[in-house]
């Protein structure tokens, strides 16, 4: 084969070069050379591009920007490159010449790319595509195809007409697998009718084939006139498999289906994992900042969300979500595990940290809501909605604050007709319901609901029923060791609504026993309104429930009634407390404790010890935390002293650290784990560090001071008196200093107590002396490494010596 020889520029750089080599000379110490790499530039003309386009056997190399436009259009002029892998050889600017202008792509519904494109890790920049009638891509249409390894940047890609299908990739993939790995677009503009995204605009129906993205990112602001529109894909047919993918750019259209990496999914079972949004994404209904919209009615056929996290603003006057906008399909269990929402969420209805609805079985794990969330019509710190199926929820809790018009809760805003289990479920956020119910967990739900080690700490207020676990069920209701120490009341004063410290009103018509059920729960929360309860405020006539082993210390203020335990209406089967009238006030003295003994169920009881008064042994919840040591809830009692005295009445001393109880606090004894002092010690998920007696923490060149593992939260308990000092190691020469504290994005440190921290990064490292630099002076001294992040960064390093003056 005859090679053609490239200009003859390129010839004289590539002999000069070759020449300096094989002298044995380094070029980086030579004065006034500098070797830069550089995009090859389209002139923007088509013409064959000669050696500089190399095809052997099922393999095609691109070696300029002319040979890669060449390559597109012989797409156009029928070739399709089946079983072809065409390799990109070089960076390409293709210097914002548009492809339809140009010719290099005309429009053709027969012409498809069915062969693999791989960039090698090269940038192809200033890419533009004009179409007012047709799809617009690089590659406007597909079938089997594979693209990786390749990055855009500056892409210009509009579609002025009413098409669907817009992408700088792929505008239409017809059939077959459709797989992208690493390929990445960074910055420019997308915008079209319908049916958009970076990679792909729309994937066709095709049993058993798959859309796949495996590290790809789009930092390129996209905005649709009509549906379907995602940060790399549009609209998916088939199943969509998408891991360690990212959306940084704005994604907007005034319709539906709007997603921050896929707009619309249908008919296949999918799974995102490890995926991230932190632009703004908005729309008019299902937007998500992962997924818009996921449905099916095949009942094999679920959607899977896994460790995926959100932090940009999503915005919809229908549903939405910090992950996914709408999910549904029929007999589907859900798999919803690990993901994290920081964004803020606006909803006209159905707005979730997580998920705005979801209609199926669900299964929650691990999923957590720091964002502030506002839905017109239910709103939750997990999701908004869920519709007709089960919902298991597991170690999901809520940070953020959460508001809205009707059924708002912290973990789920309203259920309808599927049945609610929530364990080891938690909210700290503030709760408000401007019209109807508000619950810390559970907003309004007409099927049964259970709770089990669930609390609330945030205040809930609702201008219908408010709880401090649920606001309203007309269905049976249980709850086994919760506890609610936040305030529930009315948003008006003379509220004749229904509150409660663990459910507001609550009412089943039908012969069962025990239709509410609160065991081994307390709450302490100032519960306020029309009908108030320490644990119920409403039951109806006629309704049996059951509070037993329970009991109350919050202050209780009600308009209409006031119970210590359950409020209007109901019949308490046996075992159940005495309920007690008890108007406004905080209610059981130590003594009354005493008095209500009977009432106290073995899971507060200590073993072997007791209080003895009058010759009589009584055994006594415990409420209340060391003085010094962190909140959080146990029924293990068996590191806790009573003691009864007629000065002091009731009181305990914990046997482990000797400090006596603040009666006046919530209980605090899961235990804590002592701080690590080795240098670049991991802080792990949900672990509470007692920092014992003042000390230091120091890194060295290779680590940081002390690192929180991602998507952790984890919590530093310094007590009064007590300094914790964390310092990142200083750097050798060029380097970075480390961090003291290192916290990923995707993670939160809480410093509780009064004591003192202070973290310091790092010092840069000495920067590199200059080179000799021509006459009069010297070359400049090299930078000083950076400062240490996180906590106090630390001091640059100094530059280094200037070159010695050049002499002639």
């Amino acid at each position: 084969m005859t090679m053609k020889r490239f200009s003859s520029t390129k010839r004289i750089i590539s002999l000069a070069l070759a020449m300096i080599m094989a002298l044995g000379v380094c070029t980086a110490g030579i004065p006034g050379i500098i070797i830069t790499a550089s995009a090859d530039i389209w002139s923007g003309t088509i013409s064959d591009p000669g050696t500089e386009y190399v095809a052997s056997g099922s393999t095609v190399h691109l070696y300029s920007a002319r040979a890669l436009v060449w390559f597109i259009n012989r797409i156009y002029n029928g070739n399709d490159f089946s079983g072809v892998t065409v390799y990109l050889d070089t960076d390409v600017d293709l210097n914002n010449q548009d492809f339809v202008g140009k010719s290099v792509f005309p429009y053709s519904d027969s012409r498809y790319f069915r062969g693999t494109f791989d960039g090698q890790g090269h940038t192809i920049s200033n890419f533009k595509m004009t179409d007012g009638n047709h799809r617009v891509a690089m590659f406007r249409q597909t079938e089997s195809a594979t693209f990786r390894n390749v990055t855009f940047t500056n892409v210009n890609i509009s579609s002025s007409g009413d098409y669907s299908g817009h992408a700088v990739l792929v505008g239409y993939h017809k059939s077959g697998n459709l797989t992208f790995e690493n390929v990445h677009v960074t910055s420019g503009s997308i915008s079209g009718y319908r049916w958009i995204g970076a990679l792909v605009g729309e994937v066709d129906e095709n049993s058993g084939r798959t859309l796949t993205m495996t590290n790809c990112s789009n930092g390129a602001t996209i905005t649709g006139r009509n549906t379907r529109v995602g940060g790399l894909a549009g609209s998916c047919l088939p199943a969509v498999n998408a891991s360690n993918c990212s959306n940084t750019g704005n994604v907007s259209s005034n319709s539906t289906d709007i997603g921050g990496i896929v707009g619309w999914i249908e008919d296949d079972a999918s799974s995102f994992s490890g995926c991230s949004n932190s632009g703004s994404i908005s729309g008019t209904d299902a937007v998500g900042g992962i997924i818009g919209y996921f449905g099916n009615n095949d009942q094999d056929k679920r959607m899977t969300l896994t460790n995926n996290t959100n932090t940009g603003t999503i915005t919809s006057s229908g549903r939405a979500g910090g992950i996914a906008g709408h999910i549904e399909t029929d007999n589907n269990a859900h798999i919803i595990s690990g993901n994290i929402n920081r964004g803020k969420v606006t909803a006209g209805t159905d707005a979730g940290g997580i998920v705005g609805r979801n209609k199926g079985f669900g299964t929650w794990t691990n999923n957590k809501n720091y964002g502030e969330i506002y839905g017109g019509d239910n709103a939750g710190g997990i999701c908004g909605e869920v519709e007709d199926d089960l919902q298991t929820y597991n170690n999901c809790h809520n940070y953020g604050t959460i508001s809205g018009v009707n059924s708002i809760g912290g973990i789920t805003g309203f259920g309808n007709n599927g049945e609610q289990n929530f364990t080891n479920c938690t909210n700290s956020g503030n709760i408000t319901s401007t019209a109807n119910a508000a619950g810390g967990l559970y907003g309004v739900g007409h099927k049964e609901v259970r709770c089990t080690e669930c609390w609330n700490i945030g205040t809930v207020t609702a201008a219908g029923d408010g709880g401090g676990l649920v606001g309203y069920v007309d269905y049976h209701t249980f709850y086994t060791r919760c506890w609610n120490a936040g305030s529930v009341g009315p948003i008006s004063n003379n509220s004749t609504n229904s509150y409660g410290g663990m459910v507001g009103y609550t009412s089943y018509y039908g012969n069962d026993t025990n239709q509410v059920m609160v065991v081994d729960c307390y709450n302490w929360g100032m519960i306020s309104g029309g009908y108030v309860g320490g644990f119920v405020g409403y039951v109806n006539d006629g309704q049996n429930y059951k509070i037993t082993y329970s009991y109350n210390t919050g202050y209780l203020a009600g308009t209409v009634s006031t119970w210590q335990f359950a409020g209007y209406g109901g019949n308490c089967g046996d075992g159940c407390y005495k309920n007690v009238n008890v108007g406004s006030g905080t209610y059981k003295t130590d003594q009354e404790f005493i008095d209500y003994n009977f009432s106290i169920d073995n899971n507060f009881k200590k073993n072997s010890e007791g209080v003895t008064v009058n010759g009589v042994t009584y055994y006594f919840p415990i409420l209340g935390w060391c003085e010094n040591s962190m909140p959080a809830i146990c029924y293990n009692i068996a590191n806790w002293t009573a003691h009864y005295t007629a000065n002091d009445g009731l009181y305990y001393t914990c046997d482990t650290c000797g400090e006596r109880m603040n009666s006046e606090c919530p209980i605090s004894t899961v235990p804590m784990t002592a701080l690590p002092t080795a240098a670049g010690s991991t802080l792990q998920d949900g672990a509470i560090y007692n920092v014992e007696s003042s000390r230091t923490v120091s890194g060295t060149r290779t680590t940081n001071g002390l690192v929180v593992a991602e998507r952790a939260t984890v919590i530093i308990y310094i007590p009064d008196g007590v300094t914790l000092t964390v310092n990142g190691g200083d750097a050798s020469a060029n380097e970075p200093g480390k961090a003291g504290i290192y916290v990923p994005t995707s993670s939160t440190l809480i410093i509780a107590g009064n004591g003192s921290l202070t973290a310091k990064g790092g010092n840069g490292g000495q920067g590199s002396n200059g080179y000799n630099g021509g006459s009069p002076t010297g070359g400049q001294g090299g930078t000083g490494g950076a400062g240490g992040g996180a906590g106090i960064g630390g001091n640059g390093g100094n530059g280094g010596t200037g070159g010695p003056q050049q002499t002639s």
